[in-house]
């Protein structure tokens, strides 16, 4: 008789096992403070944990200034109210800790978003180099039936005796 248990088979049990021992390994493999040679991707889709995002930015502060957190609520005139244009003030360290690797994403959605590309001219006043209305025409006989066809070219060939 065969054995049919799926739950007991040996490359399933090792696979459940390392998916639940794996499961919170990026707690374990956080980066530390010591060490100086630790390597960041710049990657819009992953936040920095615990250590590496303290010594990257203060991303709180800058969240909550986006947010508009930082002002007091009144009834003053909005103009009043910003002392400057851009409203987040955030600097980023000078001479930073860790080394910062360019970012690996390729997803257009996430490294240029579409309003960056709304105000930008999106004709192109160059000429091209063929004519595009050259291929509109097909160069041979098309939608033509092949039955038709073979009829109206067919010629007998006799044989004399």
């Amino acid at each position: 008789m065969a054995f049919t248990r799926f739950h007991d088979d040996p490359s399933r049990i090792i696979k459940t096992n390392l998916e639940t021992t794996s499961m919170c390994n990026y707690t374990f493999n956080v980066p530390s403070n010591t060490n100086k040679s630790n390597v960041y991707i710049n990657d819009p889709h992953i936040r920095l944990q615990k250590s590496g995002s303290l010594q990257y930015s203060n991303m709180v502060d800058l969240e909550g200034q986006l947010k508009q957190m930082d002002r007091s609520y009144s009834r003053d005139f909005v103009a009043n109210q910003y002392n400057t244009k851009n409203p987040v003030n955030h600097e980023l360290r000078k001479i930073p800790i860790y080394q910062l690797n360019k970012s690996v994403t390729d997803e257009s959605r996430s490294t240029h978003p579409s309003w960056t590309y709304r105000s930008l001219q999106q004709y192109r006043s160059d000429y091209l180099f063929e004519d595009p209305q050259n291929h509109c025409s097909m160069k041979f006989v098309n939608n033509v039936d092949t039955n038709i066809d073979t009829k109206d070219n067919f010629r007998k060939n006799h044989k004399k005796i």
